[in-house]
């Protein structure tokens, strides 16, 4: 494949997912790509079939320049004018012998078979692998062991005391109405119960849980999924290329005095196309 057309498709492909046509352009210097545009350029019987009226657009321009540059833009103002179809497009030269040159520029559809042979590639597919494997779990289990322990208890001891407690009294002397009154102390001992808590240690064997930990080995059945190396045959096919360009067709040259511009252009060299915008 030359340069040349590498580009020519690799354009074409980025013109398809923007929603763009990539137009190749065909004049006496070979084939070359245009930018992408959104204008279709259609033949003059299909414009009519569609019913959607043209408006004359001419574009001067000046000797010797490259017909393809002027094409690209006249279809670069159309994308502007938001023309949805070109047609009649066509390049207007004069000549000294006082002739006019019209070079019309056809849209076609060009059709290439490429054939892949057949063959085989190596891709990488996941396949199931069931093996034995052991792997190390923790497990963990309560027990009860009897235990003996030294503890410390309180009981409570009461015993009896005697204190002596110092009182009063009044004691009265003498007869009648001579009695007298004679406060006086005197010790008496009461009884009273004291108590307090006291620590005896002793001995005490009682059940106690303990939870026990230990890793042991578990084997079982797995499956795993390991990528492997594979082998596939591709067969062969027939592979139909289709894109779409512009050709220039052989000039055809008449007097001046014989035709008459479009609306709006000069008599001077032009490109001259029909515009069809979106109703």
């Amino acid at each position: 494949m030359s340069i040349v057309r590498a580009s020519l498709v690799l354009l074409t492909a980025l013109a398809a997912c923007s929603g763009q046509r990539q137009y190749g352009y065909v004049n006496a210097r070979g084939e070359q790509a245009l930018p992408p545009v959104t204008a279709e350029v259609v033949s003059v019987e299909r414009a009519r079939a569609t019913g959607t009226p043209g408006q004359p657009r001419a574009i001067g321009i000046r000797p010797g320049s490259d017909s393809a540059t002027v094409v690209a833009e006249f279809l670069r103002q159309a994308d502007e004018a938001e023309a949805e179809m070109v047609s009649d497009l066509a390049i207007y030269l004069h000549t000294a012998e006082g002739l006019e040159c019209r070079t019309a520029i056809v849209p076609e559809t060009v059709t290439r078979s490429e054939w892949h042979p057949p063959h085989e590639v190596q891709v990488t597919v996941p396949q199931p692998v069931r093996r034995m494997e052991t792997t190390y779990q923790r497990r963990c289990h309560t027990t009860t062991r009897l235990e003996t322990k030294h503890v410390t208890e309180y009981q409570r001891r009461c015993h009896t005391t005697t204190r002596p407690v110092t009182r009063t009294r009044t004691t009265y002397s003498g007869y009648g109405s001579n009695r007298s009154p004679r406060t006086e102390s005197y010790t008496a001992y009461e009884r009273h119960e004291e108590c307090r808590n006291e620590p005896t240690m002793r001995t005490k064997t009682e059940y106690v849980p303990h939870e026990e930990c230990k890793t042991e080995p578990v084997t079982s059945w797995v499956t795993r999924y390991e990528f492997q190396r594979e082998t596939r045959f591709v067969p062969g096919r027939l592979e139909t290329i289709r894109r779409q360009r512009l050709r220039e067709l052989a000039p055809v040259c008449y007097p001046l005095a014989a035709t008459a511009a479009a609306p709006g252009a000069n008599a001077g060299d032009r490109i001259e196309g029909q515009l069809h915008r979106r109703r």
